[in-house]
C-alpha cells in the first residue's frame, strides 16, 4: 500500500487550470497547447491540463494581456485521489 500523495504522484495526472475570460479567444486559444473549451452553458469558459502550470499561466495571462482579454475566475487545482480512481477503475465512487 502507498501514500495517497504518492499514489496521485504516481497516477500522472496533470493539474487542471479554469478559467473564464471577458470575451470569446475564439483563434486566440489555439496559440496555448491544450486549451479546451468547457461546454456547460458558459460562452467563455475553458480549462487546460498540464503539467507545466507555471509556463501555461505565464503564457495565457500574456495571451489575454496582449489582446486586451479580462481573466476572470482562475483556479487550478491538482489531481486528487479522486481522480486517481476514476482514472484507475473510470467510474465516479457513487456510480
Amino acid at each position: 500500500m502507498d501514500t495517497p500523495d504518492n499514489l496521485i504522484k504516481n497516477a500522472g495526472l496533470e493539474t487542471t487550470i479554469e478559467f473564464s475570460t471577458s470575451k470569446e479567444l475564439d483563434g486566440l486559444a489555439k496559440l496555448i497547447p491544450g486549451i479546451n473549451k468547457v461546454n456547460n452553458g458558459s460562452l467563455n469558459k475553458y480549462s487546460i491540463s498540464t503539467k507545466a502550470v507555471s509556463l501555461i499561466l505565464k503564457n495565457l495571462t500574456n495571451l489575454c494581456y496582449d489582446n486586451h482579454v479580462e481573466l476572470e475566475n482562475i483556479s487550478v487545482r491538482k489531481a486528487t485521489l479522486e481522480d486517481v480512481f476514476l482514472a484507475m477503475t473510470g467510474r465516479k465512487l457513487r456510480e
